[in-house]
């Protein structure tokens, strides 16, 4: 559906990621007449992809099933007119070096990957316009092809007078959402906030709720954040507001005893009750960590700002030693008492 009154060019965009973001992209972007989608996957992905085809959903709508160019070949994308990239911040740079060779510096590239300084790496790499995106709420593969969104928020894009982005901003805009920022930072800076609990969730080896209603594992997120918030003072950089509550007061909120927490952060704990963040996942299936792009990152800019970061320096270091040491565990209590919390 295009915009009373416009006329829009027909355009190619490219979706390098068949994880769930990649397909609830390609499915969303596929709703419109005028944006052909190539979505490159991993050759075993190729055939349930083709044969389920892909379809989107969110709280207020859903796309048609569409059976989108799905390929295991980069060779496709050397006409796009934008290629978004969605693989995990750990596989962008080796996506990148692939890619390199394949496709001309040409079409500008839309990285959606979380934390800091993704742009910063990709620039290494490559020499084509750079733009982010940041998604803001969680997407599962519900049943084959179906992709659901399953929690609130909406996708966060970089401003910008490119023509194709601008398309993909009102395919989303007439779907789940968007809202577009001159400075992405404000956002980036916001979403690694919560982003600190990726690595706390896979050292607690609990679900997400277990895990928020256990006070002590509270404490130190609580920590964790203080000391990126710290940073962003330092940095002149507000981050977004991601959530119901200001940035600078989920510290405070996490601190509350367990009593009033409860009560107050019904809202936070409306989870599923077996449900855990990504990067335990990562560790079940012995695969890199985004550790780096996230409490690693706010270690790396306390360093540049003069921000002591002993907290999720220790967060850092547990997630390296987990790797080797896969059956830790480590018990909250005495892990506050070794920060001094």
């Amino acid at each position: 559906m295009l915009r009373k009154g416009v006329i829009m060019q027909a355009v190619h965009i490219g979706i390098v990621g068949a994880g769930s973001i990649g397909c609830f992209m390609a499915a969303v972007l596929a709703q419109q007449a005028n944006i052909k989608v190539t979505l490159v996957a991993r050759s075993h992905q190729l055939g349930s992809l083709q044969t389920s085809g892909i379809s989107a959903r969110w709280p207020q709508g859903t796309t048609q099933q569409h059976y989108v160019e799905v390929t295991d070949s980069a060779v496709s994308l050397t006409d796009c007119d934008l290629i978004v990239i969605a693989v995990k911040a750990t596989a962008l740079e080796p996506t990148l070096r692939e890619l390199k060779d394949l496709i001309p510096s040409r079409p500008p590239l839309l990285l959606v990957q979380n934390g800091v300084g993704i742009r910063e790496l990709a620039a290494t790499v490559v020499n084509n316009s750079l733009y982010r995106a940041v998604v803001p709420y969680n997407v599962v593969q519900v049943q084959p092809g179906v992709f659901e969104q399953t929690s609130a928020g909406i996708l966060c894009l970089e401003q910008s007078s490119l023509p194709v982005i601008k398309q993909l901003a009102d395919a989303f805009e007439q779907g789940p959402g968007v809202q577009q920022f001159p400075d992405i930072h404000t956002v980036e800076y916001g979403k690694l906030l919560l982003n600190l609990n990726n690595a706390l969730n896979a050292l607690s080896d609990i679900p997400l709720k277990d895990q928020l209603e256990t006070y002590e594992w509270r404490r130190i997120l609580a920590a964790a954040m203080r000391e990126w918030l710290l940073i962003c003072k330092r940095s002149h950089i507000k981050p977004f507001k991601m959530t119901n509550v200001s940035p600078r007061l989920i510290p405070w909120l996490l601190e509350l005893p367990d009593w009033i927490f409860l009560r107050i952060a019904a809202a936070m704990l409306q989870v599923d009750p077996k449900a855990r963040l990504s990067m335990w996942y990562d560790f079940v299936a012995d695969k890199p960590t985004e550790i780096d792009f996230l409490n690693g990152a706010v270690v790396r800019l306390g360093q540049q700002h003069q921000v002591p970061t002993p907290v999720n320096q220790w967060i850092y270091d547990q997630i390296t030693k987990r790797r080797y040491d896969p059956q830790q565990v480590l018990d909250p209590r005495v892990c506050c008492r070794l920060l001094g919390l």
